[in-house]
């Protein structure tokens, strides 16, 4: 078994990554392990950033949603571009909370501008939802990047 614990953060090494095709993958191998659970229990309580996005996508998989949708605001909270861009995602399919482009544009604006890769991709999906104006785009964004 590999030792995934990080004993200085108190949670899991970047390093282990590869070892697992997804995230959600990653996370039920962390939920069938009750020292793996302690761990994660122990980074949510310290209010890792990480912990809180990888959580929320094991919360996501098994559509709890509005646990993700806490857990994606406690991340986004910590800074956490990634949880930040799932944040947005849950406005834009209106996963347990109200559908919301505006609020996703914001959320993956916000990421992007913090380098997030997949924010740049969603606000692409944005502009091309016909259900979104292109007119609702704020022009400040186009002219930063």
């Amino acid at each position: 078994m590999v030792i995934l614990i990080n004993r200085e953060r108190g949670f899991w090494h970047k390093d282990v990554q590869g070892y697992f095709k997804s995230k959600e993958e990653f996370m039920g191998y962390i939920h069938s392990d009750e020292e793996l659970k302690a761990s994660l229990s122990e980074a949510l309580k310290n209010e890792d950033g990480d912990a809180f996005y990888l959580e929320g996508r094991y919360q996501e998989a098994h559509s709890n949603y509005e646990e993700a949708n806490i857990l994606y605001e406690k991340s986004m909270n910590k800074d956490n571009p990634k949880g930040i861009c799932s944040l947005g995602l849950m406005y834009y399919k209106g996963s347990g909370r109200k559908q919301n482009y505006e609020k996703a544009c914001e959320c993956w604006k916000y990421a992007a501008e913090r380098g997030h890769k997949g924010s740049f991709y969603w606000l692409g999906i944005l502009l091309l939802d016909e259900n979104y104006g292109e007119d609702s785009f704020d022009n400040e964004f186009n002219e930063k990047t």
